[in-house]
Formats: C-alpha cells, sequence, structure tokens
C-alpha cells in the first residue's frame, strides 16, 4: 500500500478547515461560526449525492460512503425524524459536553457548541465511512494468494481424466 499525497490545494483546505472548526468551538457564541460550518457540511453532503453518480469505481465508493454514513448521523442528530431523546443519548452527545466543560469551563452557551461538534461528527463519521467504502471497493477483486497457490498445485478434476487418457 502506497503512502497517500496530498497537493498543495487539499492541504489548505484541510488547514482552513481546521482552523474554522477551532474557531467555532473556542467561540461559539459568534452567529458565524456555526452557520460556517454547517453550512460547509451541508454542502460537502450535498456535493457528495451527484458525486455518486458521476464518479467510477473507487471515488464512486469514496463518495457513496461519505454521503450514506454523513446524512445518516445528520439525520440523527439535527432532524426531528428521529426523538429528540435520541441525540442526547449518542456518546458524541456526552464527548461533546465533557469537552464544552474542558473548554469553556461551564455549560454556558452548550447548544451552539453542540451544533459544531455534531457538525464536526458528521464530518468525521462521514470521513470515515468514505475511507471504509473505498477499501471495501479495492479488496472486492482481489484474491488472496493462498487461493491462488492451492488452485495450481491441486488439478481440477477434468484435468486429472484428461491426463489419464493420454
Amino acid at each position: 500500500m502506497h503512502a497517500p499525497r496530498f497537493s498543495l490545494r487539499s492541504l489548505f483546505a484541510v488547514v482552513a478547515f481546521i482552523a474554522a472548526s477551532l474557531a467555532s468551538l473556542l467561540q461559539p457564541w459568534r452567529s458565524w461560526c456555526p452557520s460556517l460550518m454547517l453550512t460547509a457540511m451541508l454542502f460537502l453532503l450535498l456535493a457528495a449525492i451527484p458525486a455518486c453518480f458521476f464518479a467510477n469505481g473507487r471515488d464512486r465508493a469514496f463518495y457513496f460512503g461519505f454521503a450514506i454514513v454523513g446524512w445518516g448521523y445528520f439525520l440523527v442528530v439535527h432532524t426531528l425524524v428521529f426523538d429528540a431523546s435520541v441525540g442526547r443519548q449518542l456518546l458524541t452527545n456526552h464527548f461533546a459536553e465533557f469537552v464544552c466543560i474542558a473548554v469553556t469551563g461551564s455549560l454556558g452557551d452548550i447548544q451552539q457548541f453542540l451544533n459544531v461538534s455534531h457538525t464536526l461528527f458528521t464530518f468525521g463519521f462521514a470521513y470515515a465511512g468514505a475511507v471504509a467504502t473505498e477499501r471495501g471497493h479495492a479488496s472486492v477483486g482481489k484474491v488472496s494468494s493462498t487461493s491462488k497457490v492451492q488452485e495450481l498445485r491441486a488439478p481440477r478434476s477434468n484435468e486429472l481424466s484428461l491426463r489419464r487418457t493420454l
């Protein structure tokens, strides 16, 4: 397996995303920070849907995993489709409350902090789902080396009958 390669543009995007995430977590009361994070996450989730149809091979698997897992988590925590108690019982919610107390020292503006945290968790889970489906797609066509060795050693039954007749 080869080491991942990143372009300068993708590294810049990652650094900008991390900076906006930290700004949103450290100052969740600023109205533009959570709005920026939620808008960026929705854009990525929406962009993954047509990418599923127009990409090929491993890229299609990556976008499909990103869209399915990302939208699944997003719908669980951000919509009223599910009972509100489901979102409060998630481990990510308890972790976000713990981080909020550690960062701000209190649970003062917890709702904005939770919104930003769940948006970041959505991105993390979506990316993990994308990588998992991409790797799963890559391993579908591979044949294990042990099956190749067994195939070389053991002749098929029709081959044995042909050898006997010759």
